[in-house]
């Protein structure tokens, strides 16, 4: 497991309406910090990074914007979203084509692992190197 954490590729399939809906586990070291605001400046540095996050669309139970809600949400959630706007800019893939979703169980999965659920990639090989790549920059934003 690295520094931030490690992703598993656990499943890949095509829902009915003919997308290509990967899921992937995100599994956090002990201790390791699992919150965007227990890393003081991660969300500014993140949006420096890739200034489009600011117009994504977040669907959270407080209305805000992705860039308010980065301030303090979950770094898997960060992942999602960062994984989406790769995905278009990288990929060419329309954005409102991109859906994605975080949950988590610790009960079930242990503490610290969630479930990030990406709709819209073309092949496996794509979403793990963009996976990687979205991996890098949360780990550039905590420095």
């Amino acid at each position: 497991m690295d520094d931030l954490f490690d992703i598993e590729l656990v499943d890949w399939k095509q829902n009915r309406t003919g997308y290509h809906v990967v899921l992937f586990k995100l599994k956090f070291a002990p201790g390791a910090a699992q919150r965007t605001d227990a890393l003081p400046g991660f969300s500014k540095r993140l949006l420096s990074s890739l200034p489009q996050l600011r117009i994504h669309a977040c669907h959270n139970g407080a209305h805000k914007s992705f860039a308010m809600e980065l301030e303090n949400t979950e770094i898997a959630h960060a992942f999602e979203h960062v994984a989406v706007e790769l995905a278009a800019q990288l990929a060419k893939h329309p954005r409102a084509e991109m859906i994605g979703k975080t949950a988590w169980n610790f009960s079930i999965d242990g503490q610290g692992v969630y479930r990030v659920e990406i709709q819209g990639f073309d092949s496996c090989e794509e979403a793990r190197e963009i996976a990687c790549r979205a991996r890098g920059l949360l780990q550039e934003a905590m420095c």
